[in-house]
């Protein structure tokens, strides 16, 4: 290694410290509480490929690989300073209410697991990725490519941000969902009654590539091509979209508030991805105020769904599950249903002509 190591034990305080020179990693580590006998590494140079694993209480170099474990207690974790391209980093806060944060870091994989308790996690890397765990955390990860992040259970705070973030879940519990990408792949809230804001520069040239119903263009996904998928999941959520989307709904997701700003497709289905029974053949429209209001016969759910900035909303029904919502530049509404649809449209209900 390129420093001296050593071991104590303390079983009230530990600090771990990696000082960064020259392109090596910068980490520091502060613990407070029970080790049950854990020893303690103090590292003044460490080579990039540094493990510390407090388990074993020891710091042994391994090429190109970082695996740094917080256990119990509140951990404080920095890692940064480290342009080996070829390096690769994961801290495992383990129990508590941890503090990580990645930054300054290569271009390989990165990633954080927060574990147990009401964690904040912070990581900026070209490929970079955090779970939270339990409890009631705050993540934000910024990145080039596939940025992800997952909140798990708990009411999570969650930034995301990068040329390509592939997928968000907030899990179980009320989660705050904010994500800018350029491109954006799958959003999702999970159980509870979530705020989820998404921009997205990504738009179909030609919508009559889209195949309605199956989330694909001509066979395949591609979060480079396509605007994001944005799943609310169980509860009453308020999702806010800056671009096109593509807005999937279940039966039982609870009653959703929807504001789109550009062509949006909504997707309906049943309690899974196979299951017809939300079906639009059974679906009301009404529309009053700038806000179209879809409800379904036989179920409790509804999407309110509104244009950004006062703007006009028109919308197509494009198969038995999906229908298309345009964001009109110009104050005037048109309405094109399939037949047997029921549209409401300033306090009038309509029979589209069969």
């Amino acid at each position: 290694m390129g420093g001296a190591a050593s071991s104590t034990s303390n079983a009230m305080d530990k600090i771990i410290d990696i000082a960064g020179k020259m392109g090596k990693p910068s980490l520091q580590l502060q613990s407070k509480g029970e080790t049950k006998g854990e020893k303690t590494e103090n590292v003044a140079e460490a080579e990039p490929g540094v493990v510390i694993n407090r388990r074993l209480g020891a710091a042994t170099a391994i090429p190109a690989f970082d695996n740094i474990k917080g256990g119990g207690g509140d951990d404080t974790i920095t890692y940064e300073n480290s342009t080996y391209d070829r390096s690769q980093a994961v801290i495992y806060g383990g129990g508590g209410d941890d503090v990580i944060s990645m930054s300054s870091i290569g271009d390989s994989p990165h990633g954080a697991f927060g574990g147990d308790g009401n964690d904040t996690i912070s990581i900026s890397a070209r490929h970079a990725g955090a779970s939270g765990g339990a409890g009631d955390d705050v993540i934000t990860v910024a990145g080039d490519y596939l940025v992800s992040a997952y909140g798990d259970a708990g009411d999570d705070v969650i930034t995301a941000s990068g040329e390509l973030v592939s997928r968000i879940e907030g899990g179980q519990g009320n989660d705050t969902i904010t994500v800018n990408g350029t491109a954006v792949g799958l959003v999702s809230g999970g159980f509870g009654d979530d705020v989820i804001t998404v921009t997205s520069e990504n738009k179909f040239d030609d919508w009559s590539d889209y195949d309605h119903g199956t989330g694909h263009v001509h066979g395949y996904y591609d979060g480079y091509k396509n605007p994001p998928i944005i799943d609310g999941g169980r509860g009453n959520d308020v999702i806010n979209i800056d671009g096109q989307a593509r807005v999937v709904h279940r039966a039982g997701d609870g009653q959703d508030v929807i504001t789109v700003s550009d062509k949006t497709e909504f997707v309906t289905f049943g309690k899974d991805w196979f299951d017809s029974v939300l079906n639009l053949d059974d679906a009301n429209f009404s529309y009053e105020n700038g806000e179209l209001t879809v409800t379904f016969e036989g179920h409790d759910d509804k999407m309110t769904i509104r244009a950004a900035e006062g703007e006009e909303l028109s919308w197509e029904l494009t198969s038995d599950r999906t229908f298309m919502v345009t964001v009109n530049k110009a104050a005037e509404t048109s309405v094109d249903a399939e037949a047997g649809a029921e549209v409401e449209h300033d306090d009038q209900t309509d029979q589209a002509d069969s």
